[in-house]
């Protein structure tokens, strides 16, 4: 698995605007004001993610994942909180898995959830979450490998690193597919990140650069 980095968020469009009332308008009773003045439900999830967002910031992992999992009932399509989601529910699966890899399987599986469900939604990625996507299925490639679904987890793996997971030198290091090491399909998944030129083996110093560096 990889760890990845909670990053501080850029909220945009969040700011609720103030909108003019204009005069000589019936006055609502105490009921109506209420209703008008109380917060949409999209605002809301919002809020909630917002406040999300504080928390991982703080490293609070588990409220932020309670607080994203309100803002997501009270609105499925906030793309945002389905983001922090996908990168709450990694963070506490590689956190999990330092004392308990199996029961880490949870919430990594709930990362990549959310993250597809993110593209649906938004099927232009941004960098970010793009490479957020690519992780999340990554580890879900290892949540099958590790019950044993070998063909499943081969499919995740290939799936992630079409979506742009390019580390060999984790992959070839994870003990989570040692069910699927010797098997073909593997071996040519890591070749082909192998060969790939940002991880090539970078060139030995020259013999004329050695007898500089001895000098």
């Amino acid at each position: 698995m990889k760890t990845m980095l909670v990053k501080a968020m850029i909220w945009n469009g969040l700011a609720i605007l103030a909108i003019g009332i204009p005069l000589n308008i019936p006055r609502a009773n105490a009921q109506e004001t209420a209703e008008a003045e109380a917060p949409s439900v999209g605002e809301e999830s919002k809020e909630l993610a917002k406040q999300a967002t504080r928390q991982l910031q703080m490293g609070h992992v588990d409220d932020a994942i309670d607080l994203l999992e309100s803002a997501l009932e009270k609105d499925p399509g906030n793309t945002v909180a389905l983001f922090l989601g996908g990168q709450a529910y990694s963070r506490k699966g590689v956190d999990v898995a330092a004392t308990d890899r199996k029961a880490a399987n949870e919430p990594l599986r709930r990362g990549a959830e959310l993250m597809r469900k993110l593209v649906e939604l938004k099927p232009e990625l941004t960098e970010g979450e793009k490479e957020v996507l690519a992780i999340s299925v990554y580890n879900e490639g290892c949540c099958f490998a590790i019950d044993g679904e070998s063909d499943k987890a081969l499919d995740r793996l290939e799936e992630s690193i079409k979506l742009g997971f390019s580390d060999a030198k984790l992959l070839e290091a994870d003990t989570d597919f040692e069910s699927v090491r010797e098997t073909e399909r593997f071996k040519a998944l890591l070749a082909s990140l192998s060969n790939q030129p940002n991880n090539e083996d970078p060139e030995g110093d020259s013999e004329e650069d050695s007898e500089k560096a001895e000098k």
